[in-house]
């Protein structure tokens, strides 16, 4: 997948992907890699926000704010999400200044997915490029003790 050019993003959000493994991806990048099909959208906002409007394509997956819930979401992550058969994990919430799709794409590389992105601007990026939204219930994905 081709990711944004490193000069698109601030110190900050490179230094927080360096550190977490993953990489940065832009609007542009996003758009066309969900029209190519090629990507894994998962939004990790909160159900009431995935449910009020989305990127098209993504898959509600919200990110608890604690460490114990992080860490519980962390342990099924790759189970729930495509246990073993997905690459190309892009991870998005709210704003730039949100950390849980920082937190969900540390999560991902630690649970062994080979390719992960954070779309760090996320929806409000997304909105103000004028792009589309959908709206729908959350179908988080089940787990089973």
């Amino acid at each position: 997948m081709n990711d944004s050019s490193a000069d698109s993003f601030s110190p900050r959000l490179l230094r927080q992907a360096q550190e977490g493994g993953y990489r940065l991806i832009n609007a542009v990048s996003l758009k066309e890699q969900l029209e190519r099909g090629s990507i894994f959208l998962v939004d990790v906002r909160d159900r009431a926000d995935y449910e009020a409007g989305h990127i098209p394509g993504a898959i509600c997956y919200p990110l608890p704010l604690t460490i114990q819930a992080r860490l519980f979401k962390r342990w099924w992550l790759k189970k729930l999400l495509c246990n073993e058969g997905c690459t190309n994990v892009v991870f998005y919430c709210q704003d730039v200044n949100s950390l849980r799709s920082d937190s969900a794409a540390r999560a991902a590389v630690i649970s062994g997915f080979p390719d992960v992105y954070n779309y760090p601007g996320g929806l409000e990026d997304w909105v103000s490029r004028g792009l589309a939204l959908e709206t729908g219930p959350c179908c988080e994905p089940e787990h089973h003790l």
